[in-house]
């Protein structure tokens, strides 16, 4: 599957979390701001999706949030801008032109609109909760992960089967 060419787009914030929940067991005096984003990568078999954004309803997840923190330090917000639908209208393209959707981790932040790419082959990891990290290096690597080196290109066609007759 060759790559033509991808996007990365913001599809929400997070506020902040403690820096234990970013940086294992480290910063336990810091806060850190997290964004969520999606990744958008047109192929020759298609486009390929990325995460699909945040659920629509985020009232029971900020709910939680609030009462773990205290506060509403750690909600999380969608701009409408950053409605996957509206990153996707930017670009052109409707929920009906992605061919192939990967879902990692599963999060409710990474499938919240998941059912909006009704034509969209989903894939998730053979190992459900598990994450898909850009190096090698990356602490949890060896506990149930897959890796991902090189180019996503060659990772959606080697590990996940998209383009293959499986």
């Amino acid at each position: 599957m060759g790559v033509k060419r991808f996007w990365l787009a913001k599809v929400g914030e997070h506020g902040e979390v403690p820096g234990p929940e970013v940086y294992w067991m480290q910063w336990f005096d810091k806060w850190v701001r997290l964004s969520f984003y999606s990744l958008i990568i047109d192929t020759d078999d298609g486009y390929v999706l990325v995460g699909t954004g945040l659920v629509r309803d985020l009232t029971l997840r900020n709910k939680f949030l609030r009462e773990w923190a205290g506060s509403d330090r750690c909600r999380f917000t969608v701009g409408d801008d950053e409605r996957i639908e509206n990153v996707l209208k930017r670009l052109n393209l409707k929920p009906d032109d992605i061919a192939h959707v990967v879902i990692t981790p599963v999060q409710d932040y990474t499938v919240g609109n998941i059912d909006l790419f009704k034509k969209a082959r989903i894939y998730f990891s053979r190992r459900v909760g598990s994450r898909m990290w850009l190096t090698q290096d990356h602490h949890h690597s060896s506990i149930g992960t897959f890796t991902c080196p090189g180019m996503l290109g060659s990772i959606c066609s080697r590990r996940l089967g998209i383009g293959s007759s499986s």
